[in-house]
């Protein structure tokens, strides 16, 4: 595959099967190419052809794989003809497929694409499920379950390369705080599952929205501490506002939005869902 950009897109090779594309909004998919097919990984905003752009960089089937329902992963879906998203974020991905939802997110970021902005098509959602495993020539890629930032978010391992793509299942800005979001004392135990489950296998991990890879490892463990801390309440608990949605950063923020301690991991959070008994919406 060659580098291509458009007014859109624009991919770049992160090794002889993965190619990153970056979308209008910074928002990151992932394109694994395997001898037989390729698989997509997220869909981005749905602003612009996603379709013709993947056509222009690949002409072997695609099978597209959602880390969540959000509507800065999953919006582009429509137009391929072979997706798998996590069955617990369906809802989720009803309620943001709307235009009205995509155009108030659009709007908060200051982007005036409308007219761009392609409308949501019908699509043959297939589930998602834990440990499901694609071959796709060569290539192998791993699901896994991690409920946090949503209840159906998914990580997914590229066997051959080691490399785990994380997606906002934890990262310097974890929100783990809206209305359909795990407890944190669930998602803490997402973690310690995942990593787990991945034993020493996924060493580098890559995200959605930042271009830096990042030890994987590093990132569970500061992930449970930081978790243990908020159901501890040893968090510093610093006012944080959203998308229109207030709750607390677990750590202060320092430069580049990175917590103020020289760590990575930050977790954004509402204080009536640290436990799981003890949700009170």
């Amino acid at each position: 595959m060659n580098e291509i950009q458009n007014e859109f897109f624009k991919s770049q090779k992160l090794s002889d099967h993965i190619t990153r594309i970056t979308g209008i909004f910074g928002e990151m998919m992932y394109l694994v190419e395997g001898t037989k097919k390729v698989v997509l990984l997220d869909t981005g905003m749905g602003i612009g052809n996603l379709r013709s752009f993947i056509e222009e960089l690949t002409d072997k089937p695609v099978t597209v794989l959602l880390t969540h329902g959000h509507l800065d992963h999953a919006m582009a879906a429509w137009m391929f003809d072979e997706v798998y998203m996590n069955r617990e974020d369906f809802i989720i991905y009803q309620k943001q497929k709307t235009w009205e939802v995509r155009a108030s997110f659009a709007g908060a970021k200051n982007i005036r694409l409308l007219d761009d902005m392609l409308p949501v098509g019908k699509v043959n959602m297939k589930s998602l499920t834990d440990k499901q495993k694609f071959d796709i020539g060569n290539i192998t890629i791993s699901a896994f379950s991690v409920p946090g930032h949503t209840p159906g978010s998914m990580v997914f391992l590229i066997e051959e390369e080691d490399i785990l793509l994380m997606g906002d299942a934890c990262n310097s800005n974890t929100l783990v705080y809206d209305w359909y979001s795990t407890s944190i004392e669930t998602y803490r135990d997402s973690l310690i599952h995942l990593q787990k489950n991945l034993g020493e296998k996924g060493k580098i991990s890559i995200f959605s929205h930042e271009e830096k890879e990042r030890n994987t490892q590093m990132i569970f463990e500061e992930g449970i501490v930081l978790c243990n801390k908020i159901l501890s309440g040893e968090a510093e608990a610093i006012p944080a506002i959203f998308a229109g949605t207030s709750g607390w950063m677990a750590k202060k923020k320092g430069k580049d939005r990175l917590p103020a301690d020289g760590s990575y991991v930050n977790i954004m959070y509402h204080k009536d869902r640290i436990w799981r008994n003890r949700m009170f919406y």
